[in-house]
């Protein structure tokens, strides 16, 4: 199959489109503003519900709409570029994710005359006054006692009936604002109906969109215009039809939504009349990057005549970046389990350094917003004068706008706001400083510091939400915060760079010897017939060595500074200290050192400061040379020569199974000792069991009869499908109901909107909609057929499980507190074990019991990570350290670390029920034996089982010290198992 070629379409907004941009985001930040204004006297601003609801939805709102213009505005360069593959005899294929159909639908219902189809309004902006309609604070409220809190708040009044109270005064500024809006901009269109009313030519002949346009979205009708250029409404054809048109080329355009996003196929299929080259436009990708990945794969199948050439559509809005940045990485990943390359030259649909999604890019947004906090972007005073001026102007017009009295003096002050709008829109093209205050005014983000004018940590925004907010802002400065933002980022991954510590999400699996030593078959594609399978590798490659004198003759590279030697007490290990490159933390630069070991590769950037601390210099001895060269030989040669390293790989057709593979979406490609090819998926080994589940390799089909399910849960069981969602019986006040866990109601919205249509009942319980079947068995069977059609059972729970799960009969509002999950069992059993607990044996003085109450080291501290994977762990005091990382003070739980004979970690496995006073030592079903099964798949030659005691003190229970010599007497000396209690600062171990 031939590489996926990839390239990026670029729409550069033409003049009038960047007005209208502007303008857009102007009005936005308008409504803000006045709904914030509105809050604040109608007492809304003091009701929780609101609070919490209403600023996070106005935002939300805000992505969509500034997406929905930029993704109309860019339509005139796609169907540019259609045309041309049109004339070339190819086809089109449009992925895209919003149709519009819901607001659709509302413009429709509100027609004064159904058959005038031509004042149909759907553009962006009307959606904007939906939004105003809906949740402008228009209600009468007044003051009251919470009664849970006891605290004051404002409570809406309801009438004798139960409905809430609107006030005229708040009713007409909010209609006042409304007109305010109409008539200020032109939106485009959608994408659909951009296409389906555009002329093309075709074979010689002007033809219509909608004529040579296949659409398999999830609407029922449609709004198009016609051959009299009239305005139509017509049922959409059914899905199957549409796309069986455009595979037997009687269309040459086809567009899709998430609703054609699985189940259909549109490949050049060489069993299909209709084998011409696909050009997939990629108008949006979505936040979701397995749905992105489904999408894709609709064009690019097996059995395909060529593989399509994809293009990502875009405009020159520099943080529109934002809507591609989420599945950047996944879809480049995408591309490499297609095309079996990932080395694309900069062709990828989306490059992986626009993955915006890492600690680099939310560092640079913290450095920038310290800089404007901190007055030092500010520009010069002439600038800061003007930029004043003329908000100062703007707010007075909107002020005087929104208390006008008539129609007349409305639409005259209308004038004067907006000449007043246009004047600092086209000023602050041309301004390069940026002020604290434009934090707020421009991107919505204020009290950003403390009382003593500290910057707060805390309340600065990740790179996704800065992203988002960007949008609100004109496009010239959304262009100048882009600039600012980019410099930082790019500053912060030279640096990475340099120390050796950027993650550049390397594909290939490389080793001296790379044998596939386990391979089995895990999924067949029913139709076409291809596999996915598990393949278990083992990768050997010789240890490589640093020489200490090449490392001071080279000062790594002859860079840095070598500074001297030291001797790790504790150890026993030798380090050269070298200076590296400055680093960032919390946006400011800061001095650092690099600790270089014996092996190359391993080495450990640290800030000066650490590696100064009093703890450092405690666990550390200085060397001189000579005693450094003899210790470093020594220990080189004491260093096993070669390491082998285990992965678990899904390869094949993983896209199929994609959303079945728990776990970081990491691919990789390799080349075994035989010649095998293989490229997949990559499974952390603590993943690797629910996958296989999910996957349905080994154990008996579940059956997925809806009515066998349907029983199944009236009785109070509960099943786990194959995408990782619940059904289970749970109690609301009450009453038995089933839920369906899982669905994100709005990211999944489509969806869940077609179940509603079959009976799917929702609800919404302290601001989170849930998920339950209905009472009504035709309507609950209806709604199981769909949801178990594409998702296989994988686990199914009797009603009475051990420890809660997933069919446990929980009843809301009876857990105690930190006991999401507990059963009444779980709670007497848990009580039971606090009581003994309470009588632990005193720190040190029982025989079997070997307490070493010492900080934990200062090093985890000091250098702000561990990694726990191919750490080294050959002291009680090493697994202490390490299981800080996992430490929850609210629970009691269980860790294991498995380590190969050299005391590496190869893997290790948690285990909690999230109680306070107890935790099974093994997983559910389990005992001692899953242990040593579990250290012989890893291939552990020791084992570090490591559990803290939410009661603070390290000394071991009774219970703690049985559970260790039996489990020690039943590995029989084959495994070497080390015991250790933890609390936040202190150790004890447990000898078996």
């Amino acid at each position: 199959m031939s590489d996926v070629e990839r390239r990026t379409l670029v729409h550069e907004l033409e003049v009038d489109q960047l007005e209208q941009f502007d303008r857009a985001g102007e009005a936005f930040h308008r409504v803000r503003k006045a709904f914030a204004a509105m809050a604040q006297r109608s007492g809304a601003a003091e009701n929780p519900e609101y609070k919490k609801a209403v600023p996070t939805m106005m935002w939300g709102f805000q992505i969509n709409f500034a997406q929905r213009i930029l993704l109309g505005m860019q339509m005139p360069s796609v169907i540019k570029d259609m045309q041309e593959k049109l004339d070339a005899g190819e086809t089109a294929v449009l992925q895209l994710v919003n149709t519009n159909e819901a607001a659709q639908d509302d413009a429709l219902s509100k027609l004064d005359d159904p058959d005038d189809i031509e004042t149909l309004n759907v553009s962006a902006l009307e959606s904007m006054v939906n939004m105003i309609m809906n949740y402008y604070p228009v209600h009468l409220y007044k003051s009251a006692i919470h009664p849970k809190t006891g605290k004051r708040y404002m409570k809406l009044v309801l009438d004798a009936v139960g409905k809430t109270i609107e006030v005229d005064e708040y009713v007409k500024d909010r209609n006042r604002l409304v007109e305010g809006l109409r008539g200020t901009m032109q939106l485009p269109d959608g994408p659909l109906e951009q296409v389906l009313n555009h002329t093309f030519m075709l074979d010689g002949k002007a033809v219509l969109g909608s004529k040579i346009s296949s659409e398999v979205t999830g609407r029922k009708q449609r709004v198009i215009i016609n051959e009299n250029g009239e305005k139509i409404l017509e049922d959409k054809p059914d899905n199957k039809a549409e796309t069986r048109a455009f595979m037997d080329d009687k269309r040459r355009i086809l567009m899709f939504s998430g609703a054609g996003a699985t189940g259909f196929s549109y490949h050049a299929d060489l069993d299909e009349k209709n084998q011409r080259m696909r050009n997939h436009y990629v108008l949006q990708a979505g936040w979701r990057a397995d749905a992105a990945l489904q999408g894709f794969g609709r064009a690019h199948r097996s059995n395909q005549k060529q593989a399509p050439l994809l293009i990502q559509v875009t405009t020159n809005v520099k943080s529109q970046r934002r809507f591609t940045s989420a599945v950047a990485r996944r879809l480049d990943q995408m591309g490499a389990l297609t095309g079996g390359n990932r080395q694309t030259g900069g062709k990828g649909v989306i490059p992986a350094e626009e993955n915006l999604e890492n600690s680099y890019a939310n560092d640079a947004v913290r450095g920038l917003f310290r800089d404007i906090l901190g007055g030092r972007l500010r520009g010069d005073t002439a600038e800061v004068r003007r930029t004043m001026d003329l908000q100062d102007n703007l707010r007075a017009a909107n002020t005087k706008l929104d208390n006008a009295k008539t129609p007349e003096e409305a639409a005259s002050l209308k004038k004067v706001r907006d000449a007043a709008a246009r004047e600092l829109l086209v000023f602050n093209r041309n301004r390069q400083g940026i002020q604290p205050a434009d934090l707020a005014e421009e991107l919505g983000f204020a009290a950003l510091t403390n009382e003593d004018g500290a910057v707060n940590d805390q309340k600065l925004p990740p790179v996704s939400k800065f992203l988002n907010r960007l949008m609100s802002a004109s496009v010239a400065r959304n262009d100048r915060y882009y600039e600012l933002f980019e410099e930082r980022l790019k500053a912060n991954i030279e640096v990475a760079v340099a120390e050796g510590t950027y993650d550049t999400g390397v594909e290939a699996i490389r080793g001296q010897s790379v044998e596939a030593i386990h391979s089995e078959v895990v999924y067949t594609d029913p139709v076409g017939g291809s596999d996915a399978s598990y393949v278990q590798l083992e990768v050997t490659d010789p240890v490589d060595f640093n020489s200490h004198r090449d490392l001071i003759n080279a000062e790594i590279g002859g860079k840095y500074k070598f500074l001297h030697f030291v001797l790790q007490k504790r150890s026993k290990r030798v380090y050269a200290i070298f200076e590296a490159p400055n680093g960032v933390r919390d946006g400011n630069s800061v001095p650092m050192l690099r600790r270089v070991p014996i092996r190359k590769g391993k080495d450990l950037i640290a800030t000066k400061d650490s590696l100064s601390t009093q703890g450092f210099r405690a666990a550390y001895e200085q060397l001189d040379k000579a005693q450094a060269e003899k210790l470093w030989d020594a220990e080189i040669e004491r260093h096993p020569k070669e390491e082998t390293r285990k992965y678990n790989l899904i390869s094949g057709d993983v896209l199929a199974v994609w959303k079945k593979i728990i776990g970081d979406p990491r691919v990789r490609r390799t080349v075994t000792d035989t010649g095998q090819r293989l490229i997949g998926r990559i499974i952390a080994q603590q993943h690797l069991s629910e996958t296989l589940r999910n996957l349905g390799a080994g154990g008996a089909k579940i059956s997925k009869d809806p009515r066998k399910v349907l029983s199944k849960l009236r009785k109070g069981w509960g099943f786990r499908l194959s995408n990782r969602w619940l059904i289970k019986t749970v109690y609301v006040d009450e009453k038995a109901r089933i839920e369906i866990k899982g669905p994100d109601f709005y990211a999944d919205k489509k969806e869940i909107g077609s179940w509603m249509n079959e009976g799917l009942v929702t609800e919404t319980h302290e601001a989170k909609v849930r998920l339950f079947l209905s009472d009504n068995d035709n309507d609950a069977l209806a709604i199981l057929n769909t949801l178990l059609e594409h998702r296989d059972i994988v686990e199914e729970t009797d009603p009475n499980p051990d420890g809660g799960g997933v069919g446990a009969n929980e009843k809301a509002g009876n857990y105690q507190p930190g006991r999401d999950n507990a059963t009444s069992e779980q709670r007497q059993m848990g009580q039971e074990l606090i009581d003994e607990a309470r009588g632990r044996v005193p720190l040190g003085n029982v025989a079997g019991v070997k307490t070493v109450a010492s900080a934990i080291a200062a090093e985890m501290v000091d250098y702000e990570t561990v990694t726990l994977v191919g750490q080294a762990v050959h002291t009680p005091e090493d697994i202490a350290t390490l299981s800080q990382v996992y430490r929850d003070p609210r629970f009691e739980t269980f860790r294991y670390f498995f380590a190969d004979a050299t005391g590496r970690i190869v893997g290790q496995v948690g285990i909690s029920q999230r109680l306070t006073g107890s935790v099974a030592a093994f997983p559910k079903g389990n005992d001692e034996k899953w242990l040593s099964d579990t250290a012989a798949r890893f291939g552990a030659a020791k084992i570090g089982a490591v559990h803290n005691h939410p009661s603070g003190s390290s000394s071991p229970s009774a219970s703690d010290i049985d559970m260790a010599q039996k489990t020690h007497a039943a590995l029989n000396g084959a495994v070497e198992l080390q015991q250790v209690v933890i609390n936040s600062n202190e150790y004890s171990t447990v000898a078996s």
